[in-house]
């Protein structure tokens, strides 16, 4: 019998007086008796006695009964407490239970996997919070008590926003510019930065932010992105944030100063911005864009002062020659090329 059942003890008679009497004991001792049958609870395998008397004679007779325990309790599952998203034949196992013929394992919703030894391997397809895995060891007689082993599943970082930071600087003077990104992504442990093309300069950094040493006098047009990164992988890149690189003109002025010309983006598109700070009083600087045979196709004023912007859009695309001519007669060109 299962531990913790009964069983009634039978000894028969016949012949003699017919006023019997019973006298039962055991082995491991523990169970006396002077029924006819009693009910006996074994915990263990018992062998069972009985005296029967019925005044001038007695004999004795004894049964063997043969107690199957329950499985012990499961042991502690072995296996990694932290799975990646998409991981898969991941193996979880207990050491062997005593008494155990079979073993039924339960797993969070969303998790694959079956075995009925003290192993199993499971796959992980979906994210899942709070998961769990619970094992218990089983036999004809019944189930013991339960493992359970708390799982936390880790997805791959989300894809980051758009950095943000400058969007268009000289390389004369800004050497350079921090970036950043300003929301963390769940589950990124770091992150990975690349500048585009790898020529206009370096970027350095592994956190939410990170510098830009620009090649200095390097112009174009740059991109600047960023992926989140942890131990089950690199989410994809954000969106770049488009970075309009260009050098710093300028026009000496009779007071030995030097007037910072700017021209942005370059290479260009639809518009063209044209910038200069006059520290004096000029008169109109003198705006000409021509192609590389001299031929004018924008010919127009700049105040001095501030940011002129020209509409290109009708400008077929190539390298163009954009000319400044200061008042006290300097001139500045500056190479441009325009991309539609």
């Amino acid at each position: 019998l299962c531990e913790g059942n009964s069983t009634q003890l039978v000894a028969l008679a016949g012949g003699g007086s017919v006023n019997y009497s019973y006298w039962w004991t055991s082995n491991p001792p523990g169970f006396t008796s002077n029924d006819t049958n009693p009910i006996a609870y074994p915990s263990v395998t018992t062998t069972y006695y009985v005296e029967l008397s019925d005044g001038p004679e007695t004999l004795t007779d004894s049964v063997l009964v043969t107690v199957w325990p329950l499985p012990a309790a499961a042991g502690s599952i072995s296996g990694p407490e932290e799975v990646c998203i998409g991981s898969e034949k991941v193996l979880y196992k207990i050491d062997p239970v005593p008494g155990a013929t079979a073993y039924f394992w339960e797993l969070s919703e969303g998790m694959v996997g079956g075995s009925t030894s003290n192993s199993i391997e499971i796959n992980f397809p979906v994210f899942i919070e709070n998961t769990s895995l619970t094992v218990t060891a089983a036999n004809d007689c019944g189930i013991g008590q339960p493992s359970t082993l708390e799982i936390n599943t880790i997805p791959i970082p989300d894809m980051p926003g758009i950095p943000t930071g400058q969007d268009s600087l000289c390389t004369t003077t800004d050497t350079i510019i921090q970036y950043q990104i300003t929301e963390p992504v769940p589950w990124a442990s770091l992150y990975e930065w690349e500048l585009l093309p790898e020529e206009a300069g370096t970027i350095e950094g592994d956190g939410m932010s990170a510098e830009v040493h620009w090649v200095k006098n390097w112009t174009g047009q740059t991109f600047v992105r960023v992926r989140a990164v942890n131990d089950c992988g690199l989410s994809n890149w954000s969106e770049a944030l488009e970075v309009y690189v260009f050098s710093c003109l300028g026009i000496d002025d009779p007071d030995g100063n030097r007037i910072p010309i700017l021209v942005y983006p370059n290479p260009a598109n639809r518009m063209l911005n044209v910038e200069c700070w006059m520290l004096n009083e000029y008169q109109d600087i003198e705006l000409v864009i021509s192609d590389l045979f001299g031929r004018k196709v924008i010919e127009t004023s700049h105040p001095g002062r501030g940011v002129v912007e020209l509409n290109i859009s009708d400008i077929q695309a190539g390298t163009y020659i954009l000319s400044l001519h200061a008042g006290n007669g300097l001139k500045v060109t500056q190479r441009v090329v325009i991309q539609h």
